[in-house]
């Protein structure tokens, strides 16, 4: 083979694996299976006490004004400490752009040191979509639970 036949080769070959790469790894998953999986992973992450848990995110934003700091940080350790399993009754969620919500009622168990079940009646779930890269070379996006939000939800109420 020449020199010549040897670059064509080589450069058809390059481009078949491009397009072959694209075909398979290039397809990102829809809004909602994104969101799913972001949601998936946040309550994972509480259950497993990494950062980043729905109810880290939620209790970082519950009004602390009306109660001690110790009694405030009790509330947030039981959080983190108890590893709390999370059910949500709606999983299906409103596209607006870069942000997506859930509305739902959130149910949180809680079995370290007691078996505690809490519900939350009015649970707002926001996502914000980031700008991401797959394999490290495709660009893509990723969505990630931003705020969680509750109203009426006194820190209190999460200590037996």
């Amino acid at each position: 083979m020449s020199f010549r036949q040897r670059v064509i080769v080589s450069v058809v070959s390059v481009a078949v694996l491009a397009i072959a790469g694209l075909l398979v790894f290039g397809r990102e998953p829809s809004d909602e299976q994104q969101i799913r999986e972001a949601l998936r992973d946040s309550i994972q992450a509480g259950k497993e006490g990494r950062p980043g848990g729905m109810l880290e995110i939620l209790s970082r934003d519950f009004n602390y004004d009306a109660i001690p700091y110790e009694q405030a940080r009790a509330v947030q350790r039981y959080i983190r400490d108890g590893k709390p399993d999370v059910t949500l009754d709606n999983w299906r969620p409103e596209i607006d752009g870069d942000l997506a919500v859930i509305k739902t009622a959130a149910t949180i168990k809680v079995g370290i040191p007691f078996n505690t079940t809490f519900t939350f009646p009015d649970c707002t779930l926001t996502f914000r979509r980031e700008r991401a890269s797959r394999f490290l070379v495709f660009p893509g996006t990723k969505w990630r639970l931003w705020r969680a939000d509750t109203r009426n939800a006194n820190p209190t109420d999460l200590i037996p």
